[in-house]
């Protein structure tokens, strides 16, 4: 529906590359937060 919508679904190839760059882009600052939780919670048990 949301392709639909935003005229995507014409040209998937766009569409691949727009979500691999925000997985790149997104993707790096959720990695790194979550393994900042990992830490705190691992000295928290400690």
């Amino acid at each position: 529906e949301w392709a639909k919508e935003n005229g995507l679904q014409d040209d998937p190839e766009r569409t691949v590359k727009l979500y691999d760059e925000a997985r790149r882009r997104w993707g790096h600052l959720i990695t790194r937060h979550i393994s900042e939780i990992v830490v705190l919670t691992l000295r928290r048990w400690k």
